[in-house]
């Protein structure tokens, strides 16, 4: 063998051996996920949309449908998103599909590698995908085009939480429950003033990233067994409280049983708006 051959052996090595070194010491996890969205009994059109098992859902998908489901582990990046739209006509739906679309372009990046992605690299994405969707917008004459984005990036211990809008992220860990997400609305300036009504977004997919650059929640924490990530959709929400979330996740069912809880709940109260799912589950340390 040459010296260059040797030279390009010993690069091999080395990086075999970083590889190996970040492989063993850091724990990874089984994880158990379930995701359901349902057009609600109020709408006309489903408008929120999701990333799961590598892809979206189509622009039209107001069928019902059965809760999926999805098992994997964290030894390589996975990756889980809620899209909620809004906007009048269809505007709603081609904002979270196109938010949607794009992003499962651009996560490739990350997914099936050991990489979670840094703040930087998530407001570069996220003002990238805005873009688009604003493009979109305009190229239908919409007025008014948007769309939350919610999601999780899961690696060996650790979790990456991002959002702009205010689709909510819940954590339930050690039976103490919290939200995850930080909402981008004027809820604050609502309370100050006194008036009475649903916040409005002040971030959101569909922003001209030229006249304005967003600033997404990004927060990096370690995951632990028997954690339970919620991301949902404000329909979820607005129907169920949070003391009512808590429990069904409290309960001994399979993630795919207290998912449809859930939906079921959100129906019996009215069903007034889209409702999207994804539950993620911690199972037990490999190694």
């Amino acid at each position: 063998m040459d010296r260059r051959g040797e030279a390009h052996m010993q690069v091999w090595e080395k990086i075999k051996e970083l590889f190996q070194m970040r492989y063993v010491e850091e724990p990874f996890y089984f994880v158990t996920t379930a995701a359901v969205t349902n057009v609600g009994l109020r709408r006309e059109n489903n408008e929120d949309n999701y990333y799961y098992k590598h892809k979206c859902l189509p622009q039209i998908h107001n069928e019902e449908q059965a809760v999926d489901t999805w098992d994997f582990d964290t030894g390589y990046t996975h990756v889980l998103a809620v899209f909620d739209g809004m906007g009048g006509e269809s505007a709603g739906d081609l904002a979270s599909y196109t938010g949607a679309c794009s992003f499962c372009d651009h996560v490739k990046r990350w997914e099936k590698t050991l990489d979670l992605p840094s703040p930087s690299e998530m407001s570069d994405v996220l003002n990238q995908i805005s873009q688009l969707v604003y493009k979109r917008g305009r190229e239908h004459h919409y007025r008014l085009i948007g769309s939350t984005a919610s999601m999780l990036f899961l690696c060996n211990n650790e979790v990456v939480i991002t959002d702009l809008g205010d689709s909510p992220m819940f954590l339930l860990r050690d039976n103490q429950w919290s939200r995850i997400s930080l909402p981008h609305t004027d809820e604050n300036l609502l309370r100050q003033q006194g008036i009475q009504r649903k916040p409005g977004l002040t971030q959101f997919l569909g922003i001209d990233s030229n006249e304005m650059r967003l600033e997404p929640y990004v927060h990096r924490m370690e995951i632990q067994e028997g954690d339970q990530f919620l991301i949902c959709s404000d329909g979820l929400t607005d129907m169920v409280t949070e003391t009512e979330i808590q429990e069904v996740l409290s309960q001994s069912d399979t993630v795919q049983e207290k998912v449809q809880k859930l939906l079921e709940k959100a129906l019996s109260y009215g069903g007034k708006d889209n409702v999207t799912i994804i539950l993620c589950e911690i199972g037990e340390e490999i190694r």
